[in-house]
C-alpha cells in the first residue's frame, strides 16, 4: 500500500522596501519600527520583529506593509492562520500588493485550503502574469489536490520560462517529477528530480519524489535511501517519515514500520490532520501484519476521523476487516476508497473481488455442513 504525500514546498519571501512604497505613512517612528523589525526578522528573532510591526500599527493601522512583513514573521513560527490574516488585512489595504497574494496562497497551501490557496495563486498570476513563482506554488497545489496532469502542465510552463532564480526551477522538476511518479512514469519522474536536484542540491521536495517513483517502481531499498537522506537534512521532515514507514511495510519489516511511525508522532512539527492521518494508516498496516488485528482497526478508524478524505485509510480498513471475517463491512470501505481516490481503484476492486470470492467460499462452507432434512 503506498503513501499519499502532501509536496511542501518553500519558496524565498522577499522583504518589501518601505521607501519604494509611495502609500506608505510618512511618520518617522512608523518607518523606524519598520526597520527595525526587518532586521529582527532578518536575524530569525520573529517574536520581537511582530512586537516592532504591532508598534508601527498602533501608530498607523493603515500601512499594508506592516501587515504583510509580520505575516512573514508568522509565517516562519509555522502560525499560518494569523499569517493568512495579515495578508487578508494588507490586500484589504492595498488590492494590487501582489505579493500577498502569493504569500497568503503558501500559507493556506500548507493549511491544506486548496480551493482558497489556489484563487489566491490565480490572483497573483492576474496581476503579474509573466512571474514564475505564482505558477510553481500553483503546481504544489494541483499536486496536493491530486491534479496531476493539472500540476505536470503548470511545471511545464515553469521549466519553459527559464527562470533565473533556481530554486523555484527546482520545485518546478520537483513537482513535475511528484506528478509523473503518480501518472504511473516512474522513470521519467527519477529524471525530473534528478534535474531538480542538480538546480538544488539538498532540495527536500526533490528526494520526497525520489523515494515516491522508486516505491513505483518495487524498489523500496532505494526508496528508502532517499528517505533517509532527507532525514539527514530535515530530521523533522515527517514526509519522509511517513513514506518509510510506508516502504518498511512493503519489505515486511512491520517492527521497524511501527517504530517509524511512533517517529513520526513524536516530532516537533505543527500538528496537521492529514499527516496523522497518514501516520495511523501506515501503523494500522504494520499492526495488522503483525496479527493484531483490533489495535490495527482502532488505529485506522482514527485515521479516517482525522481525515475523512484520507482513501488509503479506507482502503486499508476494507482489509482489515476483511481479515476480522467482516467482507460485506469491507467491501464498503472499499467503494468508499474509490470513490476518494480513482487512483487506487484497481487496487481496491482487486480487494473487493479477493472478498467476493471469500464470501462465496463461506457461503459454499455453510451450505456443506447444513445438516440433511
Amino acid at each position: 500500500m503506498k503513501t499519499t504525500l502532501k509536496l511542501i514546498i518553500t519558496i524565498s519571501i522577499i522583504l518589501i522596501s518601505f521607501s519604494s512604497l509611495t502609500f506608505m505613512s510618512s511618520a518617522a517612528s512608523v518607518y523606524q519600527y519598520f526597520e527595525q523589525g526587518n532586521s529582527l526578522l532578518e536575524s530569525g528573532k520573529f517574536e520581537e520583529a511582530i512586537q516592532s510591526y504591532n508598534k508601527g500599527i498602533e501608530l498607523d493601522p493603515n500601512v499594508p506593509v506592516l501587515y504583510f512583513n509580520k505575516g512573514i514573521a508568522l509565517y516562519s513560527m509555522e502560525k499560518y492562520s494569523e499569517a493568512i490574516e495579515c495578508y487578508n488585512r494588507t490586500i484589504e489595504l492595498s488590492p494590487n500588493f501582489k505579493d500577498a497574494y502569493l504569500n497568503k496562497s503558501i500559507c493556506l497551501l500548507f493549511t491544506n485550503k486548496l480551493e482558497e490557496a489556489l484563487e489566491a495563486s490565480n490572483k497573483f498570476i492576474e496581476l503579474s502574469p509573466n512571474e514564475p513563482n505564482g505558477y510553481t506554488v500553483k503546481g504544489s497545489i494541483f499536486v496536493m489536490m491530486k491534479k496531476y496532469e493539472d500540476a505536470l502542465n503548470v511545471s511545464e510552463k515553469v521549466i519553459a520560462m527559464n527562470p533565473n532564480n533556481k530554486n523555484i526551477l527546482s520545485v518546478a522538476y520537483s513537482n513535475k517529477g511528484y506528478a509523473l511518479a503518480w501518472l504511473k512514469k516512474p522513470e521519467e519522474a527519477i529524471e525530473a528530480c534528478k534535474k531538480s536536484l542538480e538546480l538544488f542540491s539538498n532540495s527536500i521536495d526533490a528526494r520526497i519524489a525520489m523515494s515516491l517513483a522508486y516505491s513505483f517502481l518495487g524498489n523500496y531499498e532505494e526508496a528508502i535511501n532517499w528517505c533517509d537522506e532527507t532525514i539527514e537534512i530535515n530530521p523533522n521532515m515527517i514526509e519522509a517519515y511517513i513514506n518509510k514507514s510506508n516502504f518498511l511495510v512493503n519489505l515486511g519489516r512491520y517492527k521497524e514500520a511501527i517504530d517509524y511511525c511512533n517517529k513520526a508522532s513524536e516530532l516537533n512539527v505543527a500538528q496537521n490532520p492529514a499527516h496523522e492521518s497518514l501516520i495511523l494508516t501506515n501503523k494500522s498496516v504494520a499492526l495488522l501484519f503483525e496479527n493484531y488485528y483490533e489495535e490495527s482497526l482502532e488505529a485506522v478508524e482514527k485515521a479516517i476521523e482525522l481525515d475523512p478524505k484520507n482513501a488509503l485509510a479506507y482502503a486499508d480498513k476494507a482489509y482489515v476487516l476483511n481479515m476480522l471475517d467482516r467482507y460485506e463491512e469491507a467491501l464498503v470501505f472499499s467503494d468508499k476508497a474509490i470513490e476518494i481516490d480513482p487512483i487506487l481503484a484497481q487496487l481496491t476492486v482487486q480487494k473487493a473481488l479477493h472478498y467476493s470470492i471469500l464470501i462465496d467460499l463461506m457461503n459454499q462452507l455453510k451450505r456443506a455442513k447444513k445438516p440433511l432434512s
